[in-house]
């Protein structure tokens, strides 16, 4: 992307002007790079068919750089009705400011519940860990802080944890990352450890694991994990 450059929206699903849009399955808008996820909330996004409003469910996933909205608690979205997603106020972990979105579609009939986020559990993740991270580096004895042997190594290390590269404020003067935890408690986009392993720019040191990106599939996994709590 060019030095400087605002984010841009790369795609959405639905489509815009899409039509018979699922009333229960999450709107997301994909960007072309990760946003700040402290720009990324209800004041930021809206739904809205004329004076009819929704109160919304938002968050940004860090793996696929989307902003992912749904009505409150599982609620459905009226049928047969014309919306229009705006976002306005979102940014970069550089700073800079997205041009305002707007996505509009119609709904139809159907409500099909999705697949439930956040339940991938602690025995798939071990695998990863073991297989990437654990060895040499992050297995309790090499001097290294973040300790992954085990669930509650891994808790105890690191949930809630400033990540301590820089003395405990992650990434001083990149703003978007500034103080993060290892992993905050349901909240990947805002967990240190999923922008190391996805080795994002912003980030100090080497991307982990050292020996190369690890697929996103299984990155996904990691954050699917962390948004379930990191039980």
């Amino acid at each position: 992307m060019p030095t400087g450059s605002a984010p841009s929206v790369v795609r959405t699903a639905p489509d815009e002007g899409a039509t018979g849009v699922d009333r229960a399955t999450p709107l997301r808008v994909f960007y072309d790079r990760a946003l700040d996820p402290r720009t990324v909330g209800r004041a930021e996004i809206a739904l809205t068919s004329g004076e009819l409003a929704h109160f919304l469910e938002v968050r940004f996933d860090p793996v696929a750089r989307s902003v992912v909205v749904r009505p409150f608690r599982g609620q459905r979205l009226e049928p047969n009705v014309r919306y229009t997603l705006t976002i306005d106020g979102v940014r970069d972990l550089d700073g800079t400011d997205a041009e305002p979105f707007a996505l509009t579609f119609v709904t139809g009939e159907n409500a099909v519940d999705p697949s439930p986020s956040g339940t991938t559990e602690w025995a798939t993740v071990e695998p990863i860990f073991a297989a990437h991270c654990v060895e040499g580096c992050h297995d309790g004895d090499g001097g290294l802080s973040l300790d992954l042997t085990s669930l509650e190594a891994t808790r105890r290390s690191a949930l809630g944890v400033p990540a301590d590269q820089t003395g405990g404020t992650a990434t001083i003067g990149r703003l978007g990352l500034s103080g993060m935890a290892r992993i905050e408690e349901s909240d990947p986009s805002r967990s240190y450890l999923i922008y190391k392993m996805l080795a994002d720019p912003h980030v100090w040191g080497e991307a982990m694991p050292p020996a190369g990106p690890l697929p996103l599939s299984d990155v996904a996994l990691v954050a699917d994990w962390i948004l379930g709590g990191a039980r």
